[in-house]
């Protein structure tokens, strides 16, 4: 199993996500997709408080809001418009467009059932499990660990401590290297 950068990680979960008031821990899971990204995409190791200080020092934060697209410039990523949608159709569409053009995907999933979203993971392979069925493999920034996405529900599930949270994907992004 591949280690991943992890939210939680106590070297860096307490650090003050870009202006404040959250934290890395609570609310980084946007900037922990783009430090993953940076290493699948351009083998480089970039922790969140590296990129984060980065984003701070660039003013790629709204308060503790990332701007995906300015962050992403700083690990030396391009992070597409997003595409968000309630028909799982598109939402696949770009998915696959994505894999197959050597990029990643942030995905935008919602685990509380506000159809909102309230999390982002980063999707990096697609492939079938022992049954046959097409699945998504994503890096998750919560648990530090791979988990699968059915591909055409778009909908999976992942624990977090003792609690298990279903992810349903709400809207993606592309990120590919910058040229």
């Amino acid at each position: 199993m591949t280690a991943r950068y992890k939210q939680a990680d106590p070297r860096w979960s307490q650090a003050t996500l870009g202006f404040g008031p959250s934290s890395i821990g609570r609310s980084g899971c946007m900037l922990v997709c783009l430090c993953e990204a940076a290493r699948m995409l351009r083998d480089v190791e970039m922790p969140p408080p590296l990129l984060n200080s980065a984003g701070i020092d660039r003013t790629a934060f709204l308060h503790s809001m990332a701007i995906t697209s300015q962050l992403g410039a700083l690990a030396g990523l391009v992070v597409g418009e997003p595409v968000k949608s309630h028909d799982p159709t598109a939402l696949r569409g770009a998915i696959g467009e994505t894999l197959r053009s050597g990029g990643l995907v942030i995905a935008h999933v919602d685990h509380t059932g506000d159809a909102f979203g309230d999390h982002f993971v980063l999707v990096h392979t697609d492939g079938h499990d022992a049954s046959g069925n097409k699945r998504l493999t994503y890096a998750d920034p919560a648990t530090g660990r791979d988990a699968e996405l059915d591909a055409m529900s778009l909908t999976g599930s992942t624990t977090w401590g003792t609690k298990v949270k279903t992810y349903r994907v709400h809207g993606v992004r592309s990120v590919h290297v910058a040229q």
